[in-house]
Order: structure tokens, then sequence, then C-alpha cells
């Protein structure tokens, strides 16, 4: 059985002033559909600095940083909920849910069907 990771105990120290404040907001705003440009938009820094800068602090990208924020909220909500695929994906800021089940297949390893018939056994 794998851990959902809850807002609160996933927070990242980083030194960096700007990098801890865009990560906040991915954090933040992720489930609400956000791009890099957006977090841009907040941040105001080039992209190429913004992803150098998180690869050095966190080992991840702008955009890769928003996807694994958003899959954590897909674990969570299939994992503590009855909801659809749809209303989970809208729920966790994708405009698809095949894509969302897609991605979830390719980096979790497994469907959201499988992920969630996991917790339901318990």
């Amino acid at each position: 059985m794998g851990i959902v990771t809850r807002q609160s105990s996933d927070i990242v120290a980083v030194k960096d002033e700007e990098i801890a404040s865009a990560l906040h907001f991915i954090r933040e705003r992720a489930s609400h559909g956000i791009r890099v440009r957006d977090v841009l938009q907040a941040i105001p820094m080039s992209r190429a600095a913004l992803d150098q800068q998180m690869r050095q602090a966190i080992g991840r990208t702008a955009k890769a940083e928003i996807v694994r924020v958003q899959l954590e909220r897909v674990k969570q909500l299939l994992a503590e909920t009855d909801l659809s695929l749809a209303q989970i994906a809208e729920l966790s800021g994708f405009r698809h849910p095949q894509y969302m089940a897609e991605l979830f297949k390719k980096k979790c390893g497994q469907t959201p069907g499988m992920f969630r018939a996991k917790y339901q056994d318990y």
C-alpha cells in the first residue's frame, strides 16, 4: 500500500526565496489547473532560470512539480472518496479525465482503478 502525502507533510526547505515562493504557489494552486506561465506571472523570472533553480533545489522542473502535486491530489481523492474519475480530474486540475488516467498509469505504474481498489480493501 502506498502512502498518500498530505500537503502539510510535503514541505521542502529551500533557501532560495523565489523558488520557495514558486513551490508554495504550485502546491497551493496545482489542483486549479495552473501552468508554468502562471507560476512565472507570480514569480517573475525566466522559464529557464525557474527550471534550472528548481532542478537544483528539488530535482524537478516546475512542470514536473505541478504534475507531481496534481497526481498526489488524485491519489488522495482515489483513496478517500468514491468520486468518479471525471470529478477527480476536475478537482486535481486536469482538463481531461482520460489524460489524467493515462498519466497516472505512466507515473504510478497502475491505473487509478487499481490504486483505488487497494484502498477499498482496507
